[in-house]
């Protein structure tokens, strides 16, 4: 075991660590938490992992008095006493330094970043930002030599960091730094590190040589930094160019790389030191008349007094909601070759934000593809991510294409997007590498949650509220949800009116707060927004009720691609909300939304209105249960309620009792409001009424107290009910008496009514006697009764009295 386990303890628990940064030859970096301030940090222990062993408590072996390890410790005590005298905001700061377990550490500030080198393989670096890093490193390195007569000796892309957050960069790592007087001369007898190979001058190297320590070691590299940033190459050994003056001039003509930029790296990479640029405050002079016209385009103009602007400032109107102030900036920062704004303008052109309200939203859409593209076929992850995410994936500004929208996907999870990881962790089928992912896209969210983009935000917004790589919380959830939305994101703006609107886990409704956030995030175009601002119009959530408005919002909608409000304009079409009540053009739009997704909202209302019919279409009852059958497929629950009530009535098939009661008790399962109250008033209405055991078995009959009943007719429309009565002609029916009680009943009134008739009574207690699909009320049949055998004892009388009378 070399790394300290996570967890560990460090100054009687001041320090906990959490995990390893990475691992040199002299020693292993963590990252720790400040428990008593709560705040990461950074930090270095001693550990030369070809000399020295850990033991399971933690402690390290090998450092005995006069031990090469021992030696080498002193030097990195002294490394962190030098830098915690350094105090410049392009060097990183040293905050602590401690002995324990038999070896030595130095705490820093935790930067959020990469490394050069790391930063380079995800991202080009344009000439533009490659100076301005450069002169960053400069401006530390002159305070280091002028102020503090320090070199740094071990200067590469390797030791400087880029803060991700405003692209910040930092000086690190003084492991082989060395003090020197004011003649050049070292301050102690130590030799003088070698350096890494490109970066070290060929006096580095040279043993025999460590008289003269002069600055012109850090020039050299510095100019080799540029040369790494400028070509993506790690530049030529200085042994190369001793044996090839022309080798790094072909090299950067074959980078196109000239003007002054090829002329300040050739002169600070001479391997003669005499002809060297001899100092940085030179090397940044230098650098400093470099223009757009010598290769390299100087930062965008905002202020007067300034003259130029960088990202970061770009970002501050942006966050801050004044993108009209934004927009342009990002432009010509894009436009300059600023990875980063690349993407942002991208961004800005798919919310709409800055942009004239009168540009058409496929025009806006194609630019944010553009700038996508650019950003990420320069490494851009955020922007693989979109592409992935959104303009492959919906087929904004492109042609769809869902295996473009996986690749772009994937490449920028495999980069370490954390946001990525979780979109590629959300797979179906569940699998452990997909759990894996989503863990560690949120533990890495996690880690860096000061410094979140307000899309990374809604992701662990969205990771607390789905349990996605951790625990479900919903009020962590709402936390990012709000911190993302102040910044500005629709979809964190939507989702957080949802959860106003509907009330949520300790959060309250407020209809008025939610729709303002709809509209908030409705004026970014966002299609989901633009559909709940209409329903709001529609129902008078948060507002005043106004079909007009609803109908207006609901074609933006509809426009931004908002499947769900098709369906919505289809209801406002049947039901006649803010336009003229027509089934024929709420078809049309139910069978466009049915098309595109197969939406089973307007499968059950395209049944409904068949089952109705008028207003433009003919009913047509086959055509209603199909599609209430498709709806309730999908688990639709109202649709599931429809369609076991057709199968009850035999509306468009043939009954079936069983099969229709399932589906209407599968529907109060899922709360279903109108399949509950269904069978409520069926449980009222059928105590102490006799009890219909099965459907028909024939066609002909049913059962009646496990008695068989023939109603001899072909168009059997009784159905048994919670097995406790029937419906006829949509009227539920209780049973009453039994079948022979029925036989005789229908003997006594022969020929008037049919023998095998059924007594059946309503829900008003009226009885009615029934046969096939035909049914009399009580009351008329002994009206008939009597004016059938009135009538024929008065005929008898009448024949007696005319023959009697002849």
């Amino acid at each position: 075991m070399q790394r300290l386990k996570t967890g560990t303890l460090l100054q009687e628990g001041k320090y906990k660590i959490e995990n390893s940064l990475g691992q040199g030859s002299f020693g292993i970096t963590y990252l720790a938490e400040h428990i008593n301030l709560g705040k990461k940090v950074a930090i270095k222990e001693f550990f030369m992992k070809e000399l020295n062993s850990r033991g399971e408590n933690g402690s390290i072996t090998g450092m005995s008095d006069g031990s090469l390890s021992q030696n080498y410790c002193q030097k990195f005590r002294k490394e962190a006493i030098n830098m915690c005298h350094l105090d410049h905001p392009n060097i990183v700061r040293v905050t602590d330094s401690f002995s324990e377990n038999g070896t030595f550490y130095y705490v820093m500030d935790f930067i959020d970043g990469q490394n050069l080198n790391d930063y380079i393989k995800q991202h080009h670096v344009s000439e533009s930002e490659a100076v301005k890093i450069i002169k960053s490193v400069a401006d530390a390195l002159v305070y280091m030599h002028e102020k503090h007569h320090m070199l740094h000796l071990d200067l590469k892309p390797g030791n400087i960091m880029r803060r991700n957050s405003d692209g910040h960069i930092f000086l690190i790592d003084f492991g082989l730094s060395k003090h020197y007087s004011n003649n050049g001369q070292p301050e102690t007898s130590t030799t003088i590190g070698l350096g890494t190979t490109g970066y070290a001058p060929v006096e580095q190297s040279n043993q025999s040589k460590n008289g003269e320590f002069r600055p012109t070691i850090d020039v050299y590299a510095l100019g080799a930094t540029l040369y790494k940033l400028v070509t993506s190459e790690t530049p030529p050994s200085a042994a190369e160019l001793v044996s090839d003056e022309e080798l790094l001039t072909n090299k950067l003509t074959e980078h196109n790389i000239t003007g002054k930029i090829a002329n300040v790296i050739t002169n600070a990479m001479r391997p003669n030191v005499r002809r060297r640029i001899q100092t940085i405050s030179d090397f940044v002079n230098l650098l400093g008349n470099v223009d757009a016209s010598q290769g390299c385009q100087e930062d965008t103009i905002i202020d007067n007094a300034s003259n130029k602007v960088d990202f970061s400032t770009a970002m501050t109107f942006y966050n801050k909601g004044q993108h009209e102030k934004a927009f342009p900036l990002l432009e010509q920062l894009a436009n300059s070759g600023n990875i980063d704004a690349m993407f942002r303008l991208g961004v800005c052109y798919y919310w709409n934000e800055g942009i004239a309200p009168s540009n058409p939203i496929s025009i806006n859409l194609s630019k944010c593809a553009d700038w996508m593209l650019k950003a990420a076929n320069f490494g851009n992850s955020d922007a693989m991510l979109w592409l992935g995410r959104y303009i492959y994936a919906n087929g904004e500004g492109v042609e769809q294409d869902q295996n473009k929208s996986v690749e772009y996907a994937k490449k920028s999870a495999n980069v370490g997007n954390y946001s990525a990881m979780i979109f590629c962790g959300l797979g179906e089928e569940n699998t452990e590498s997909e759990r894996q992912l989503l863990s560690a896209g949120f533990s890495g969210l996690l880690k860096k949650s000061s410094l979140l983009s307000r899309e990374e935000m809604w992701w662990l917004a969205i990771c607390y509220d789905n349990g996605w790589g951790t625990k479900e919380d919903s009020h962590k959830a709402v936390y990012w949800y709000e911190q993302s939305a102040n910044l500005g994101d629709p979809e964190s703006q939507n989702m957080l009116g949802n959860i106003y609107l509907n009330g949520w886990n300790g959060v309250a409704e407020n209809e008025s707060k939610a729709f303002s956030l709809f509209k908030l995030s409705a004026n970014k175009n966002y299609a989901d927004a633009l559909k709940n601002v209409a329903d709001c119009y529609c129902y008078g959530w948060g507002t005043i009720q106004n079909y007009t408005k609803a109908v207006e919002w609901y074609n933006k909608a509809i426009e931004a691609g908002s499947d769900e409000a098709i369906v919505s304009f289809g209801i406002c079409y049947r039901n006649g909300y803010g336009v003229t009540k027509d089934y024929k053009k709420a078809e049309n739009l139910f069978l466009r939304a049915i098309n595109e997704t197969g939406n089973s909202e307007a499968l059950n209302y395209l049944g409904l209105i068949y089952e109705e019919g008028g207003f433009g279409i003919t009913k047509d009852l086959e055509k209603s249960i199909k599609y209430f059958e498709k709806a309730a497929l999908q688990d639709l629950p109202v649709a599931q309620y429809n369609y076991g009530l057709s199968l009850l009535n035999g509306d468009g098939i043939t009954a079936d009792v069983d099969k229709g009661m399932e589906w209407i008790n599968k529907a109060a399962g899922s709360n279903c409001q109108e399949a509950i109250d269904f069978l409520d008033s069926l449980n009222k209405e059928s105590e102490s009424s006799p009890v219909i055991t099965s459907t028909p078995t024939d066609g002909h009959g049913f059962f009646v107290n496990n008695e068989y009943v023939n109603t001899k007719h072909t168009s059997v429309h009784l159905n048994m009910v919670n097995g406790i009565g029937t419906t006829l002609k949509g009227r539920y029916r209780e049973a009453e008496g039994t079948y022979v009680a029925y036989e005789f009943f229908c003997l006594f009134f022969l020929p008037l009514i049919p023998m095998g008739c059924y007594r059946v009574k309503d829900a008003e207690g009226d009885s009615y006697l029934v046969y096939g699909s035909t049914e009399w009320h009580l009351g008329e049949v002994l009206w008939e009764y009597l004016k059938w055998w009135g009538g024929g004892i008065i005929l008898i009388f009448v024949i007696g009295w005319l023959k009697g009378w002849q």
